[in-house]
This record gives C-alpha cells, structure tokens and sequence, in this order.
C-alpha cells in the first residue's frame, strides 16, 4: 500500500512537471494576452498592455509617440504577444535632429512605422531566453542579439539597459540607442 502510494505521489509529479515543460517550451504557440513566462518559469499576469505599460515608463515617451504617430497603438494593445525594444528619449535625442524631424513628418508615416516595427518582434521573450543569434522583426529585418557572458544583451549594438517589463500583452526591453532597419546598426 505504501509502495503503491509513493507511485502515485511520483506519477503526479512526473505528470505536472511535464505540463509545466511543455508549457514553458511551447510558451509562444501556448500564449494567450495577459500570461507571459516570467523568469522563474512561473505563469503570471500583468493586467496593462504594452501601450500602457510603455506610457508609464519615465523616460520612453518619444518611443510612444512614435508608437501612437506610426499607427501602431491598436496593434500594441491587442491580444498579441510581443517582444518590445523601447530606446529611451536619451536615445532619441542623440539622432540627428534633421532625422528625427523627418521621422515624425506625417508623409513620412511608413518610414516611421517601418523604424518603430524594427524594435517589435513575435512572442515574449526575457532577458534569460535570449541566446546569440538572430530574431525576425515586424519590419522584415532581422535584429542581431548578442549576449554577454554575465548575461547583459544587446540589440544590434543597442545595450538593454533595463529588460524584462511585462505587459499583459508581452515583454519590453528598454535599450540605449535607436536601432534602424536600412545598416542594421544603431545610432
């Protein structure tokens, strides 16, 4: 009877630590708004959207500008799960100002919405999913991430500098410099 308990005791451990797994390793397919893996392998909830999330933080109200000049808020605020590098206004700022006027020009919506879907990509992914390689932006481009051996990452030659804010509707990494499509490089 005893043998027969510490059985089932195993079979539900070996059960739940494969739902678990599955769930953590098929997180992207598995996602739904609100949910996002969390770097203790835990499911948790956010209840604001990336939008709002991003509205919130001090120092990206250029980036949400953008968001909201490119058209790109409804997309950024739906059920979608996203990954968003969000550079800060410092960011901004060390642009030419010739090109950040030019950006923010309304003939130039589809270069600034371009620019902005450069920063997005598909799924959630935190600071410690992050391998080297390549990750497929919204924009077509494909975005450089490197990682460092103490774990620090890098965006094309952006430094994330504050990563892993959730969002019911995916995570934002904030970076240090704008990253642009055309050289892949940041300015």
């Amino acid at each position: 009877m005893k043998l027969q308990k510490h059985q089932h005791i195993l079979a539900q451990t070996l059960v739940f630590a494969l739902i678990n797994t599955d769930l953590l390793i098929n997180f992207p397919n598995n996602a739904k708004a609100g949910y996002i893996a969390s770097e203790a392998n835990n499911v948790t909830f956010q209840a604001d959207t990336i939008v709002q999330v991003i509205a919130n933080q001090p120092n990206t109200k250029t980036f949400r500008k953008a968001v909201e000049a490119a058209g790109l808020t409804e997309i950024l605020s739906s059920d979608k799960i996203f990954t968003v590098f969000v550079p800060t206004d410092e960011a901004f700022a060390a642009l030419p100002k010739s090109t950040l006027e030019s950006l923010f020009k309304p003939e130039n919506k589809e270069l600034l919405r371009k620019a902005i879907n450069y920063h997005i990509v598909a799924n959630a992914y935190n600071s410690r999913s992050f391998r080297i390689g390549q990750l497929k932006s919204f924009e077509g481009s494909s975005l450089d991430i490197g990682v460092s051996i103490t774990g620090r990452v890098r965006v094309n030659n952006a430094r994330v500098t504050q990563a892993d804010i959730k969002a019911a509707n995916g995570v934002i990494h904030v970076i240090d410099k704008v990253v642009f499509p055309e050289s892949n490089k940041s300015r």
